[in-house]
């Protein structure tokens, strides 16, 4: 009997097993990275024929999710590269952000490597540590690439516009996908808006989507808001940021592999010739990401409920409806 240990963010645990590295080997010689590069090529497919934004939100489904599956992959590198499917079984969303956002701010996180902290470019140069490449400046301009290209990413996945957006179209589909046109103009007075002819246009784009979320009263209570919010998106830049994802993971799995064990030369590292294609999941602009509702009201104008002041309220309201319910019956 055998055992492994590992730490998700700050979190410590312990695998046991009688063939753990054999285990982890198998596991990620098993991932299939292009996966999420097939979806993505059947549903660009569908939006040829198909140029709805119904149609367009299964990208943007598709590109969260690859996202989210890169990030954890990455975390998993550096915490637990004896036991990734052990890591990626433990870690929650909540504390794939606190790394992520450690990286990104080059904050202390645990890892197996004996580092301080990682930022993008480090563990891009820890997951091409392996590669074997005769000309030693292409090999460092693809460690900065994909460091960047990572960096990016998370930044994606980080932005809470477009966290809210892809956790209500996951849990439900809770947006309303469609056109965005945004124009914005001066008003003359207070209380006139102002004449749609001298309203410039910013945004019109035939992609996008607004869900809503609540905002928590300031200070911490049960008491929330609604804001409505809007993001503004290309498709096409999902598609092409799929396919880099595909390139990142087939990269960090064959590092992995290294790690456990696997000969260095059945690891085939794979990138774009072209350099300028690393810029592709965001060339494409329609100059605004997105706009929020401006704030509808004061939390000072009202009276915030307690604990106890909601269960009541509660309470009152469901044995009206069971009155109601007795009566129809």
């Amino acid at each position: 009997m055998e055992n492994v240990v590992f730490v998700v963010n700050e979190a410590p645990y312990c695998v046991w097993g009688n063939r753990l590295r054999e285990d982890n080997l198998n596991f990620l010689k098993n991932i299939d990275p292009t996966i999420f590069e097939r979806f993505a090529n059947s549903q660009f497919k569908e939006l040829e024929a198909d140029p709805s934004p119904q149609s367009a939100v299964q990208l943007r489904l598709s590109y969260g999710i690859a996202v989210e599956a890169l990030l954890s992959f990455l975390a998993a590198t550096i915490q637990a590269p004896l036991c990734v499917f052990g890591w990626l079984s433990r870690c929650r969303p909540g504390e794939l952000v606190q790394i992520v956002e450690k990286i990104k701010h080059e904050r202390n996180v645990l890892n197996m490597f004996g580092r301080e902290y990682f930022n993008w470019k480090e563990i891009s140069k820890l997951v091409f540590s392996e590669i074997d490449l005769p000309d030693q400046s292409k090999r460092d301009r693809i460690i900065v690439r994909f460091g960047e290209l990572w960096r990016n990413f998370a930044d994606d996945f980080l932005d809470s516009r477009s966290k809210g957006e892809f956790n209500s179209i996951k849990h439900g589909m809770r947006i309303n996908p469609g056109p965005v046109r945004v124009s914005i103009g001066l008003q003359r007075t207070k209380d006139t808006p102002c004449p749609i002819e001298e309203m410039q246009k910013v945004c019109d784009s035939s992609y996008g989507s607004t869900f809503m979320e609540l905002i928590e009263f300031n200070g911490g209570s049960h008491n929330y808001r609604v804001r409505s919010r809007t993001s503004v998106w290309t498709p096409e830049n999902y598609f092409h940021g799929i396919s880099f994802i595909k390139y990142s993971l087939n990269n960090i799995l064959g590092f992995l592999r290294i790690v456990n064990g696997c000969d260095p030369a059945e690891v085939t590292y794979i990138f774009p010739e072209d350099e300028s294609e690393f810029e592709s999941p965001w060339r494409i602009s329609q100059g605004l990401n997105g706009i929020d509702e401006p704030e509808s009201f004061n939390e000072e104008d009202v009276k915030a409920l307690g604990k106890a002041e909601i269960l009541s309220a509660y309470k009152k309201i469901s044995e009206k409806v069971g009155l109601r319910q007795d009566s129809a019956s």
